[in-house]
């Protein structure tokens, strides 16, 4: 991750503001390409995001799950 990223992600304090700091590049990447799944794949982990809330996020907006 790059390093404005990682001061994103130690700024984000509950579960609630890390599934919008997900939700925003999930509609900003292309899910088509591997690089698009490889940022998403770590942002989510850096966010604590289990896989269930991930799928829900993709549901909800719309976008293939990873």
């Amino acid at each position: 991750m790059s390093q404005p990223i990682e001061k994103l992600i130690e700024a984000v304090k509950s579960s609630e503001t890390a599934k919008h700091v997900y939700m925003s590049p999930v509609l900003a990447i292309d899910l088509d390409t591997q690089a698009g799944h490889f940022y998403l794949k770590k942002l989510s982990q850096e966010l604590g995001l289990d896989s269930e809330t991930i799928n829900r996020i993709h549901r909800q907006l719309s976008v293939d799950s990873l």
